[in-house]
């Protein structure tokens, strides 16, 4: 799988925001409390994640 092969360019951080938000459906709200940052930063990392992803997947 393609993701398997680019998940490590994520930092442990923004995997774990991936991890939450995606796989265990939780919001960003709840990914900010559980890791100990807002809601704001969640989506600013999560958002930087996927455009690496993004990146990595068109290469």
């Amino acid at each position: 799988m393609i993701l398997e092969k680019i998940l490590p360019i994520l930092s442990d951080r923004e995997r774990e925001i991936i991890q939450c938000t995606f796989i265990e459906g939780l919001s960003q709200k709840e990914t900010g409390e559980r890791i100990g940052l807002s809601q704001m930063h969640v989506s600013r990392l999560q958002r930087t994640a996927i455009k690496k992803l993004q990146e990595a997947a068109h290469k």
